[in-house]
């Protein structure tokens, strides 16, 4: 840790509690997990500190579920009236802004009913949709992903484009995306239609012909919409965090991630075939991502595993040099495999791609011109403001 970060904000110097981040994230897993006695022991906990705890809930993007948490667990005698207050408001706050992003949502969607396309929530707004969440303002949302079919996307984009929705065309790698340019209007949220959920080798593990064809009807102000499948919902969250996401999520995956996976499963635990989810990330070739994801999930988050994946000595040592990398930053510059997979395989793919296309070498140049993914290399193998 630089030294710069030994000192708070007046100049005091942080105790030994305070400096450790993984104290800070225990008692954040205490209060997702439902483990009244862990939260108890901690907030009482002479070093505790609830700026240092709120300020990792708002980095994992948990924040406006800690109220909610903490209501569950009957602990509110155990917070401060000026941090509750707070909690309450962030939650208050949070439930305003979804409602806004659930309201573009709904307005896009009728947009692209009236053209005979019926799209699928995904991610945030899937889960508020399918009441993953016990309310709208307990879960973080950025923007809105729809998920419709390739030779849709092109109708979809016109569509909302002769409402006002503008596309964001700042990206020169846009061509290469599973997504269409995000499009929004003015002072609203961003719109993103997806043709698939992740591209390259491992589209096959979560096929979007798949999901469109399995989706469920759901209610969003009177449009036509649909969520993914309950099993479909906790595979994409996997998908998305440790596969879609940049590798160095592999290391220590957020908060949001797991937890959205443990209400997934709370909500729908006899609807979902988990050894079928198992066998999709294993004849991807992903089993040990998979093992490795579910079992932080229990580790942290007290989570009763609905099936019992084995972990071999393989996989027990692919954990150690996980907690190796995400303690020990240093070591990230050390090991090959990290290098290679965290700033070169997707960097390599995205090229091949570049180059296989006509005038593909302009793009390229163009990519080289800005500060794009060609140019922070050494940053992304560095990274550790998440962990």
């Amino acid at each position: 840790m630089p030294p710069s970060r030994l000192l708070d904000d007046d100049g005091r110097q942080k105790t030994e509690y305070e400096l450790t981040s993984r104290r800070d994230r225990q008692v954040l897993e205490a209060m997702l997990s439902s483990n009244a006695r862990a939260v108890a022991e901690h907030t009482r906990h002479a070093a505790f500190t609830w700026d240092s705890v709120l300020r990792l809930a708002m980095q994992e993007a948990v924040l406006p579920a800690i109220g909610w948490c903490m209501h569950e667990l009957g602990c509110e005698a155990n917070i401060p009236q000026e941090i509750s207050t707070f909690l309450v408001e962030v939650e208050r706050l949070n439930a305003e802004r979804n409602e806004a992003i659930m309201r573009e949502t709904s307005y896009a969607v009728g947009l692209l009913n009236e053209i005979g396309i019926c799209p699928v929530l995904l991610k945030g707004p899937a889960c508020i949709a399918a009441g993953v969440y016990p309310n709208v303002g307990a879960r973080y949302m950025e923007d809105a992903d729809l998920l419709i079919a390739e030779d849709e996307i092109a109708p979809a984009l016109s569509a909302l484009a002769r409402h006002g929705f503008v596309s964001d065309t700042t990206d020169p790698l846009q061509a290469y995306r599973h997504h269409a340019p995000p499009m929004q209007r003015p002072a609203s949220v961003s719109i993103e239609l997806h043709h698939s959920l992740v591209t390259g080798k491992y589209a096959s593990l979560l096929p979007a012909s798949e999901v469109l064809q399995s989706a469920l009807p759901c209610d969003l102000g009177g449009v036509n919409v649909r969520v993914p499948s309950p099993e479909h919902l906790a595979s994409h969250v996997i998908l998305h965090s440790q596969i879609r996401h940049s590798y160095n999520e592999r290391i220590w995956p957020s908060l949001r991630s797991i937890f959205d996976l443990v209400l997934i499963d709370r909500r729908f635990r006899h609807q979902i075939d988990w050894k079928m989810i198992e066998r999709r990330f294993k004849a991807a070739g992903q089993h040990g991502v998979f093992v490795l994801y579910v079992m932080q999930a229990a580790d942290e988050l007290g989570w009763a595993l609905p099936l019992s994946p084995r972990r071999g000595l393989l996989l027990t040592l692919r954990q150690a040099r996980r907690e190796l990398l995400r303690t020990v930053p240093q070591f990230r510059f050390a090991d090959p495999i990290y290098i290679a997979r965290t700033a070169l395989q997707v960097r390599g793919r995205t090229l091949s791609q570049i180059l296989g296309t006509r005038h593909g070498w302009r793009t390229l140049l163009e990519v080289l011109k800005t500060r794009g993914p060609y140019v922070h290399v050494l940053s992304d193998i560095g990274r550790t403001e998440k962990y």
